[in-house]
């Protein structure tokens, strides 16, 4: 009604017990951003497929992070995928996952398609893992267009 996306990246559950209650919150998110460790720990489930399935009718879209094999969403019933961005200047992988999100939101909000933010995503997670802690390789705009230009997506 007011305009608003809400989005939910839990984070993993230190006491290992995953007792949010997603059944109630989940039907009020746009966008449920779990890796997948996370997401098979909340559902209960051993395969992504049966967590997008138990999750099929509550949540709106659920995009899974699964780190060098990309990202994985589901919509409605329907599975997308997105490549990872490799390479070979990994320094810390701290802050990966806050800058997939930033990247994936940011994408989203700008009204380009689900598919292509989480390309995005995958884009700003990777760049984020050339540099020490979640923000030092996004300093400027004009490293990171040049980061950006030297990676390569890896189709899977």
């Amino acid at each position: 009604e007011r305009g608003l996306t809400p989005s939910l990246d839990l984070q993993w559950d230190p006491a290992n017990q995953w007792n949010f209650p997603y059944r109630k919150c989940l039907p009020y998110v746009d966008f449920f951003l779990p890796n997948e460790k996370e997401l098979l720990a909340l559902s209960g489930k051993d395969f992504l497929q049966d967590a997008f399935e138990a999750l099929e009718n509550i949540a709106h879209t659920v995009v899974v992070k699964r780190g060098v094999e990309g990202v994985t969403a589901a919509k409605h019933g329907e599975i997308l995928h997105a490549a990872p961005y490799l390479h070979d200047r990994f320094v810390d992988a701290i802050g990966a996952g806050d800058s997939f999100n930033a990247g994936f939101i940011s994408s989203m909000l700008s009204g380009n398609p689900l598919r292509e933010s989480m390309s995005f995503g995958n884009l700003c997670g990777s760049i984020s893992t050339t540099a020490a802690g979640g923000t030092a390789a996004f300093s400027d705009r004009s490293e990171f267009a040049k980061m950006a230009g030297t990676l390569s997506k890896i189709v899977i």
